[in-house]
């Protein structure tokens, strides 16, 4: 069976599971509510939004090569990057990355930025369209190609 991704994370559930407490559970403030208050929530319940970066075409099929391969491939390489830095912090050193770890946090970086759900209104009124999808692919895969240059 094939990944839907329905359920498309701002902040990569990787990153999350970093700060559960012993029941496996986040602490979270809902600011959408009038008054915000302190929930507490399961890492895959929080922080996403459905579809966000699915594009359905006119036929309604579903393309997730975003999710499923552009940014699942980042987090896999981010990983122990993150690994990395939360165990230095913890033992209270400042981080310490070599060139190729830098190099990753920092294309992972600009992509949390990217992926935001304020960041999608580049491309208004266009958002399940083939050329938004096109658009949105070329960029992306660009900018991996640049930022993977640099590491050389």
């Amino acid at each position: 069976m094939v990944a839907r991704f329905k359920k498309n994370h701002i902040v990569p559930e990787q990153i999350l599971n970093n700060f559960k407490d012993s029941s496996g559970k986040l602490y979270y403030i809902d600011r959408r509510h009038r008054i915000p208050k302190v929930e507490v929530r399961n890492p895959g319940n929080i922080f996403y939004k459905d579809d966000l970066y699915v594009f359905i075409d006119k036929d309604g099929a579903r393309d997730t090569h975003l999710e499923s391969e552009i940014f699942n491939q980042l987090e896999t390489e981010i990983a122990p990057v993150i690994r990395k830095i939360i165990g230095q912090n913890r033992l209270k050193l400042v981080p310490k990355l070599n060139s190729i770890e830098r190099a990753i946090w920092d294309r992972f970086y600009l992509f949390q930025f990217k992926r935001s759900p304020e960041n999608h209104r580049i491309v208004p009124m266009m958002t399940n369209s083939e050329l938004a999808k096109n658009w949105v692919r070329e960029k992306i895969e660009a900018e991996i190609d640049i930022s993977r240059k640099l590491e050389l």
